[in-house]
């Protein structure tokens, strides 16, 4: 992605559109700068725990 933007953004948004590198790599399917997907993770398993806390706090399964 970063040699696309540095040999194509220019050609593909005129000198004066061009958006920076960074806007690219957030807007780009499946592609994210190292800390939001750090960020993603931490928080997935946040909620992953969260989950697991609640569930052993009520630990009725369907028969009740």
């Amino acid at each position: 992605m970063t040699k696309w933007h540095t040999e194509n953004a220019e050609a593909a948004w005129g000198s004066a559109d061009v958006p920076p590198l960074t806007d690219m790599l957030k807007t780009a399917k499946g592609l994210r700068p190292l800390p939001d997907v750090r960020k993603y993770f931490c928080e997935y398993r946040r909620k992953n725990r969260e989950a697991k806390v609640r569930a052993e706090a009520w630990p009725c399964d369907k028969a009740c």
